[in-house]
């Protein structure tokens, strides 16, 4: 424990890092997450070049839609244009998995992100090294949604950090300007891969015990999962199941539920009142999973059985969350859409044997990919204080890059897909 929660400065070794690559690339990036082909145009990837080198102080912003695979399409960036970047991780991985993989991992220059005030260490390294030539790369939204074309709320490290470095850099050893540089990308499949589908949900199916319609298509499919598994939520919480309602209108019952069940809850431990006026039913539910987090990490009784009702019902309400009908709007959903749904049940709900574990940490696709990386205008943080206008612009260009790239694929493609059942 003590390990896990100790910040140690990364100490990057050039040789090590310059050696894994052919095996990042040949190994795991084409062979294990079958990504044959990267799509990466001359202009996005000048543009790039042009923010991130020697003479700028760049924090690099990618979005996250997978496991895996984007860390890779991390090292590739490094590869390419920054060998000595930086980038952020769960303290987990670089800290819980022993002395050995901690050295290893602190020579990839990997940082650790230590929860609550110890992650203080990390972003004095990441600015220094940032105003150092050197570049800094972490997920702004966190951890991985599985939604490839849609950028989730965006954590704020990212702008702290680089309106810091904006800060110090007239007074550093040589003033580089500062940028925050968006890049975006995505994941098509490169052939129809309905019966690789079919045969994954069936896998899924047999694991949650669900017995599935013969005639449904792969997207009606993901639906019954996600009905059975509401279903579940709705009989473990003594909730009204609504069979003839809209899946949309009975997640957001339980999401109503779980969240007056959690704020009634603190309210009786006498713990500080919600930090947020959300109105949206997703909003309170973060509100409401963060009070709950804060709760257990500073007030609650190790032994106390509420802890353990609060932590049931945080567990239910943030995966009920991790899945919004709202994302899919369009009357189809693609192969690609389904696979991203698919991978997402299998991550938060099967639980048993050791597939489901390597599966959680190597999600391998159901067929070859092409991925589509672009890079959307960077920005200069120049006498910039205000970290949410920031966020909210970087997002902005992030997302709007992303839908144009998901246009424009949809309309050259001619991707397969199905009839959106979540309508």
């Amino acid at each position: 424990m003590s390990r896990l929660l100790t910040f140690v400065p990364p100490r990057p070794k050039r040789w090590m890092i310059g050696a894994l690559t052919p095996v990042s690339r040949g190994v795991f990036l084409r062979g294990l997450m079958r990504v044959h082909e990267i799509d990466f145009p001359a202009a996005d990837e000048a543009r790039f070049r042009a923010h991130v080198n020697a003479d700028t102080a760049a924090f690099i912003a990618p979005n996250h839609p997978e496991f895996l695979t984007d860390w890779l399409l991390d090292k590739e960036l490094s590869a390419r244009h920054a060998p000595l970047m930086a980038s952020w991780a769960t303290h987990d991985v670089v800290n819980g998995m022993g002395a050995a993989l901690q050295w290893f991992w602190l020579s990839n220059n990997l940082i650790a992100q230590i929860p609550g005030a110890g992650g203080a260490a990390g972003k004095e390294y990441s600015i220094e090294w940032a105003l150092e030539g050197h570049a800094v790369l972490l997920h702004p939204e966190g951890s991985v949604a599985w939604t490839a074309d849609r950028v989730q709320p965006l954590f704020g490290g990212v702008a702290d950090m680089a309106i810091e470095a904006a800060r110090r850099a007239p007074a550093a050893a040589a003033a580089r300007p500062v940028y925050m540089v968006p890049v975006v990308w995505c994941y098509r499949f490169t052939s129809d891969v309905h019966a690789a589908l079919a045969r994954e949900l069936d896998r899924a199916e047999h694991k949650l015990g669900h017995r599935t319609r013969r005639d449904a298509t792969p997207a009606e499919r993901v639906l019954d999962l996600y009905t059975a598994i509401l279903e579940r939520d709705e009989r473990r919480w003594q909730l009204p199941s609504m069979p003839d309602e809209p899946f949309a209108a009975r997640q957001a019952s339980l999401l109503m539920a779980l969240t007056a069940r959690l704020h009634a809850q603190l309210d009786a431990a006498g713990f500080e009142a919600p930090d947020s006026n959300a109105e949206d039913v997703f909003g309170r539910g973060r509100s409401a999973l963060r009070r709950a987090e804060h709760w257990m990490r500073h007030a609650a009784s190790q032994t106390s059985p509420m802890r353990e009702e609060v932590r049931a019902a945080a567990k239910t309400l943030r995966r009920a969350m991790r899945m919004d009908p709202a994302w899919y709007r369009s009357p189809q959903l693609t192969q690609e859409q389904v696979a991203e749904n698919l991978q997402r049940l299998r991550t938060d709900y099967c639980f048993t044997g050791w597939r489901d574990n390597l599966h959680r940490f190597v999600p391998r696709p159901v067929g070859p990919r092409i991925a589509h990386i672009r890079v959307p205008q960077p920005i200069q943080v120049t006498g910039i204080d205000a970290a949410d206008a920031l966020l909210l612009e970087l997002r902005q260009r992030m997302q709007g890059t992303l839908d144009d790239l998901a246009a424009q694929q949809l309309s050259t493609t001619g991707a397969r897909a199905y009839p959106n059942p979540f309508r």
